[in-house]
């Protein structure tokens, strides 16, 4: 294909150039004209626009779905206000106000073991502090019950119960 190599000298820089002998006459001309190849690439066309008419940004950025509920649970200075909360098992927006006006609250978001013997299991560990005074997130949480605590203050418990 390639026949030669030309250099040539402009304003003192060089400059290379190809020179082919052949061209192609026309593009595309080494694909496969069978109607199975035909089914295979309009199969692919299909699954590229399906993808990018039902696909979200959410979804493709690893997001979480939209929640169907909302937990939430104020931090007082006394500890949590709600000693228990229930509610359905499903993607949960999750809201944690911090009124206690304390700097370096710990939380811990653990779920309780379902058989005797094993030990919880920690969901979200957070800190909250004066840059950041609530926590707000999307979580999953299965049927189970779940414990809310407070590291530094043994007594400040919330029970949340996901049915």
């Amino acid at each position: 294909m390639l026949d030669h190599l030309k250099l040539k000298k402009n304003d003192g820089q060089m400059a290379m150039k190809f020179i082919c002998s052949e061209r192609p006459t026309r593009r595309c001309s080494n694909l496969p004209r069978t109607s199975a190849f035909r089914s295979w690439l309009l199969t692919i066309f299909i699954g590229v626009c399906l993808f990018a008419v039902l696909g979200s940004e959410s979804v493709l950025q690893g997001a979480a779905p939209q929640p169907t509920s909302v937990i939430q649970i104020v931090i007082g200075p006394d500890g949590f206000r709600q000693s228990r909360v229930v509610q359905k098992s499903g993607w949960v927006y999750f809201c944690v106000f911090n009124r206690a006006i304390r700097n370096g609250v710990h939380l811990r978001l653990d779920q309780q073991a379902t058989t005797p013997g094993s030990g919880a299991t920690k969901i979200r560990d957070v800190n909250i502090d004066l840059t950041r005074q609530d926590w707000r997130e999307s979580i999953f949480l299965d049927p189970g019950t779940y414990l809310l605590t407070e590291t530094g203050h043994a007594k400040w418990m919330c029970t949340i119960v996901i049915q």
